[in-house]
């Protein structure tokens, strides 16, 4: 039996399934959300379905104005539940048709567990897995779905050589293709002078392993040895915001540094606007999608060599790269385009013109439907997809293997879901 496109010929004509996990509300779901809208605006059918662990008792909502206009649905499940349970439930509830295309992020490892049943059921539909991170999580999820995926989407050149490399050292040779996360890019407009100061902007969860925002606390005190007009913005929430704001305090920076909390996507693009150069210290990143939008809106970047920034910053032409946890090199080029107004001015321009270029939603899509044209006019037979039975939990086991890890396994859930919430809640409030 051949599995193929049902419109081979035109990927528009298929629906797009966006499989949206309920605990992620940042860079993903912006994606999703772009990808959608672009495909939307040509005629193709989309939906965004949004996954509702009921173990985990709260959830954070998405942004509804990122999504207004899209259809959207919720599929909702019980992760504690056994596991032929929950593929019944999530089959019923997904109705799956011969001309989906599933789009699933490397992080969401529940949706590949129900493709997984759903292709035990015999159902006939294209499994899209779409790499988002440059970690070990990500790669587990991803060689775990090889046995059923048919696309692999990396949004960074580094994932994609990763994710090629994995799929070499497998039986399955799936096609593999890189497709950049894109934004919206309006006209170039003429951000203000520094007259009253360098103004200094991140974006993103406020966490200290992977998002390193520790880094800014140093990086700021050396930047305030040689410059007093300076004023960094931080805009997200986290489990680090207390310990983090404790931490500009204990340097004398109170006054230097400005929380604004969880905002809207709108929002955050209008805080960009008023902002000279943005900074980004992550240990590792997918891409980072806020990359992007801080380019389109004539941002200078300060970002570490890791997967996304490498792609696009040129160091020293439309923004600066610098090793992991190099503080006082961040601090240094943060001071030169404090100093020299023409040349953040110049830098501003070419990111800006980089993100044009290369960075558009629009291009994203021109590249993921030819890729999908490329797939669709290939064969694919059962062999890719017979040993789906055997990579899914056994029929009779839970997702979770025994009573009390599950039971651990749920008070976890709660106190995280409920951390979460009250982060979101306070996001909310200081907003206000």
């Amino acid at each position: 039996m051949i599995h193929d496109f049902q419109h081979a010929n035109d990927p528009l004509q298929s629906r797009y399934r966006f499989l949206i996990p309920d605990s992620w509300a940042g860079g993903v779901t912006i994606i999703a959300a772009q990808w959608a809208r672009e495909l939307a605006a040509r005629a193709a059918q989309v939906q965004l379905v949004f996954q509702k662990d009921v173990s985990r008792g709260r959830f954070l909502e998405p942004d509804r104005q990122l999504f207004e206009g899209l259809p959207c649905t919720e599929i909702r499940f019980d992760s504690l539940d056994k596991a032929t349970r929950i593929g019944r439930q999530v089959f019923s509830q997904l109705a799956i048709a011969p001309n989906d295309l599933m789009l699933v992020n490397s992080s969401d490892s529940y949706a590949a567990k129900f493709l997984r049943y759903a292709r035990c059921q015999g159902k006939s539909f294209k499994y899209i897995q779409v790499m988002v991170n440059d970690n070990a999580a990500n790669y587990a999820n991803l060689k775990r779905s090889l046995s059923t995926c048919d696309l692999i989407v990396s949004i960074s050149q580094q994932l994609h050589q990763k994710s090629m490399q994995l799929v070499r050292d497998e039986e399955n040779q799936i096609p593999t293709v890189q497709v950049p996360p894109g934004t919206v890019v309006g006209p170039r407009q003429e951000h203000s002078t520094m007259s009253d100061g360098l103004r200094i902007c991140y974006v993103g969860r406020v966490e200290a392993i992977q998002k390193r925002v520790f880094d800014l606390v140093e990086m700021m005190a050396q930047i305030c040895q040689t410059r007093r007009d300076v004023l960094l913005t931080i805009v997200g929430d986290g489990l680090a915001r207390k310990p983090l704001d404790a931490a500009f305090r204990n340097r004398g920076l109170a006054n230097h540094v400005s929380f604004v909390g969880r905002q809207s996507h709108a929002r955050v693009l209008q805080i960009l606007k008023d902002q000279h150069v943005f900074v980004l210290p992550s240990e590792y990143e997918g891409f980072g999608v806020v990359l992007c939008e801080a380019m389109a809106a004539g941002l200078v970047p300060i970002a570490t060599r890791v997967a996304g920034p490498q792609d696009v910053i040129r160091d020293g032409n439309n923004g600066f790269l610098v090793d992991v946890g190099d503080v006082a090199k961040m601090a240094q080029r943060a001071c030169e385009l404090a100093v020299d107004e023409s040349q953040r001015r110049r830098m501003s321009e070419r990111a800006w013109e980089t993100a044009q270029r290369e960075m558009s939603v629009a291009n994203s899509i021109d590249q993921l439907t030819a890729a999908l044209n490329r797939v669709g006019k290939a064969d694919f037979d059962d062999r890719r997809h017979g040993s789906a039975r055997s990579r899914w939990l056994s029929l009779d086991a839970p997702l979770v293997p025994n009573l009390a890890t599950r039971w651990a396994r749920r008070l976890w859930r709660n106190r995280q879901s409920r951390i979460r919430f009250k982060a979101a809640q306070g996001g909310a409030a200081s907003s206000r």
